[in-house]
């Protein structure tokens, strides 16, 4: 297994996100997204699973659900996880 880390970015972005799905869609909406991520996280430690990569810094995209998608970089001991991004943003991945 693969550690999987998050900076302290991706990790405040998962919990306003987290807060926001909970305030806005109540507590079911909430623990799906949590436990997609989660999902997601397991997978990403097993090492087997490859995303899209990006034309800039070794970066990969993991896409949630239509709204989110988890960017991170990887390599032979650690999954680095570096932004959760709206995927409706302008953001040149």
């Amino acid at each position: 297994m693969i550690d999987v880390i998050w900076s302290s970015t991706a990790r405040n972005q998962y919990f306003e996100q987290l807060n926001y799905l909970y305030d806005h869609f109540g507590e079911s909406t909430a623990l799906k997204f949590q436990e997609k991520v989660f999902k997601i996280e397991d997978q990403l430690a097993t090492g087997l699973v490859k995303y899209p990569a990006s034309k800039q810094l070794g970066l990969e995209k993991c896409v949630l659900d239509k709204y989110n998608a988890l960017i991170f970089q990887r390599d032979k001991e650690q999954i680095r996880v570096v932004l959760l991004i709206n995927n409706r943003s302008d953001w040149d991945y």
